[in-house]
Formats: structure tokens, sequence, C-alpha cells
């Protein structure tokens, strides 16, 4: 499905830089990245972006300890996108985090969230700089 006529998508991008006290940025540039579909977007389907976007915000600011990291939200044919660039510690767990989760456990279920919720969940890491990028279909 495509994305619905606006002013600013396909092509919508917005950015934020979030510090490591300032998880409320990410949330700020979700709302304004929705303020540019009209007519907008399912509201279950963006739920399910935001959750994924905020789990692996927090994910970061907590486990890479970087001093800022850079999300960039993007609208494009078919898809919206959510990147995130940070220079904290790499991520050296499994790569395959569909992994099934203790139902009982407090922790450790942020990014099998993030892959429940859109459709991909990509991460690397070139030489200082950790790249994550979640992408869901419409």
């Amino acid at each position: 499905m495509p994305l619905p006529d606006s002013d600013r998508a396909p092509g919508h991008v917005e950015e934020c830089t979030v510090r490591v006290d300032h998880l409320e940025a990410v949330h700020r540039t979700l709302t304004r990245f929705w303020g540019g579909f009209s007519p907008p977007l399912d509201e279950r389907w963006r739920m399910l972006f935001e959750i994924a976007v905020a789990e692996v915000a927090a994910n970061i600011l907590e486990h890479a300890l970087p001093p800022q990291i850079t999300l960039t939200l993007r609208a494009e044919d078919g898809l919206v996108s959510a990147d995130f660039i940070d220079t904290g510690m790499g991520w050296g767990g499994s790569r395959d985090a569909r992994r099934v989760v203790d139902d009982l456990a407090e922790r450790g279920r942020g990014l099998t969230i993030a892959h429940v919720s859109v459709d991909e969940v990509a991460y690397e890491r070139l030489g200082e700089v950790n790249h994550w990028r979640l992408v869901k279909r419409l």
C-alpha cells in the first residue's frame, strides 16, 4: 500500500538529536513526523512503529552509553524507517533478536518487541559508529 497523499510524504524526513537524559525528544520528533501525513496513518500501525522506535532508543541510551543519538525518520514509497546513529559502545548481542523471551522476565525484551512491531530491524557497526535501522511497510 503506498503512503497516503500528503504535502510532506513520501520523502518526508524528521530528525532529532537525543541526549542521554532526553528520551522525550524521540516522542516529540515522532509527533512532528506523523503530522506530515494527510490523511493520518492507521493508529495501531503507528503505535507499533513508535513502540519499536522507543525500545531501540532506550536500549541505545542504556547500553551503548553514547553522548547523543541522531534519529532520522523517513517516509518513502510504501514504508517508514527510523535510523539511529551513535558513537557509543558497540552491541555484541545475538543477531537473532527474535528469540523467545521468558514471559516473566522484567528486562531484555526490547529488541524482541521491536522485531515483532516492525518488518525489519538491522544493526551494523562501522568503525566507531553504531547504526540501527527500523523499517515498517505499509
